[in-house]
């Protein structure tokens, strides 16, 4: 029997799990919290709005009390007393030339009602890809190349030093923002991130002291605007970062085979049926994040309500054709994930699929979802298309005005034919079922598609 709710629902679309605010989970935080305490007299952060949340940690924007300036702060659960990335990657990340990867200034403890909680302090960061591939915002498109470019070097990076990434998505692809931005007093960027909206947490017994008041929405990125995001790449989240060479160097976490964290609709084929992620893996995230950020929608259809057996139905029947013939029949469990050893007899609580007897759709497939890109309206400004008070790296339009896929309703022009078969070539080079064929970063910063970028 399911456990009864220890809070009502919040009015709020985006706030974390409510039921997390418990022993050994989030730890409860308010605006105006000081945390970090310096001596008897001060601290060193002061809580000021709330930029986002995770299924193990809630992050926090802080203005620096001692030094000036604002982090974030990423308060993690109780019961992740060890989190945080080893040495031995801190010091890989730690030596990108660009410092492209977001790695934490120092960390602390906070004692609360629901445990010990570590708390990293990191750099304050933009909106992420994944704020500004759907609707409203879109990538322009000479922007979405650089970024790409960014991101594949970032892989390459990584590879060539034998670590696998684990969660190469547009949630974890963010803009770098300007150095004016500390430079802001605090209700000046108050103003421009807006009033933080709140809603009163109510429990659903004897109220404790392991929730807070209230929960916050995240602060809107994107309200920063020109003068205060740029247009280069910066890399977050490591927790799922893995070495992929044998022996492994000391302090460099083990392949987590079938328990890698990247999002199923995300996860290459030979990781959701065999566990077998690397940089192969990395470079299929990769492909369904550049699709993501191009098209302003995801590739794998919303569908699949987070069932493995969904995604690999849309990778077979949908996007690439059949699979190889090891895949061709297989076997899931009641929760959608395949097992490893097919099991002979019946038995009701596993279900058996066989894909790649039917013929691609044209409609459907993958060529079909790139040239059905729809595009920045630039040459006629009257259109719902245009741009609108948005940063250059970014552009807006009406969500009522969207078109349907495919179509170009309302002024939208597709995708030029010339990128988009260069970019579906691409893509056809990422998404191939034997991972000894798939491109390489590398080897995606010289393709054509990202050819005539800016490095």
């Amino acid at each position: 029997m399911a456990a009864q709710p220890k809070y009502a629902p919040s009015n709020l679309d985006h706030v974390e799990d409510l039921e997390k605010y418990w022993r050994n989970g989030f730890h409860p935080v308010h605006l105006g919290d000081k945390l970090d305490k310096v001596d008897s007299k001060r601290y060193r952060y002061g809580v000021i709005h709330k930029l986002g949340y995770g299924g193990f940690s809630t992050v926090w924007l802080a203005h620096d009390l001692i030094n000036g300036g604002y982090v974030a702060l990423k308060i993690v659960c109780a019961s992740q007393s060890s989190y945080g990335v080893p040495p031995a990657v801190e010091s890989i990340l730690d030596s990108h030339p660009t410092k492209i990867f977001v790695t934490e200034l120092h960390r602390f403890l906070i004692q609360g009602p629901n445990g010990h909680h570590v708390c990293q302090v990191l750099p304050v960061t933009g909106p992420s890809l994944l704020a500004l591939s759907r609707v409203p915002y879109r990538l322009r498109p000479a922007v979405c190349k650089k970024l790409a470019r960014e991101g594949a070097q970032a892989l390459e990076f990584l590879h060539a030093r034998g670590l696998c990434h684990g969660d190469f998505t547009a949630s974890n692809l963010v803009l770098a923002v300007s150095p004016t931005l500390h430079q802001l007093s605090k209700q000046d960027l108050l103003k421009l991130l807006g009033t933080p909206l709140r809603d009163t947490v109510h429990a659903t017994g004897p109220k404790t002291a392991s929730a807070p008041e209230y929960v916050i929405q995240p602060a809107d990125l994107t309200r920063l605007g020109p003068s205060y995001l740029t247009d280069s790449l910066r890399v977050v989240d490591f927790d799922q970062v893995f070495g992929f060479r044998k022996p492994l160097p000391p302090g460099i976490p083990p392949n987590p085979g079938f328990r890698l964290g990247t999002p199923i609709a995300s996860l290459a084929p030979e990781v959701i049926i065999e566990g077998a992620a690397g940089p192969a893996s990395d470079i299929w995230a990769l492909g369904c994040t550049l699709f993501r950020m191009r098209a302003g929608i995801q590739l794998l259809g919303e569908w699949h309500f987070n069932m493995a057996s969904n995604v690999l139905e849309d990778i077979f029947d949908v996007i690439l054709g059949p699979p190889p013939p090891k895949w061709t029949r297989l076997q899931f469990r009641e929760n959608g994930w395949p097992i490893a050893s097919p099991r002979s007899g019946k038995d009701k609580n596993i279900t058996t699929h066989e894909y790649g007897q039917e013929p691609l759709d044209p409609d459907e497939d993958l060529k079909a979802k790139v040239y059905g890109i729809w595009d920045e309206n630039r040459s006629r400004p009257n259109t719902p298309g245009k741009r609108l008070k948005s940063p250059s790296i970014f552009w807006k339009v009406d969500p009522n005005v969207v078109p349907h896929w495919g179509n170009v309703d309302g002024g939208f022009p597709h995708i030029h034919p010339d990128e988009a078969a260069q970019f579906l070539h691409l893509l056809r080079r990422i998404f191939v079922y034997n991972v000894t064929q798939r491109i390489t970063a590398a080897e995606i910063l010289k393709h054509p598609w990202l050819a005539r970028v800016k490095r």
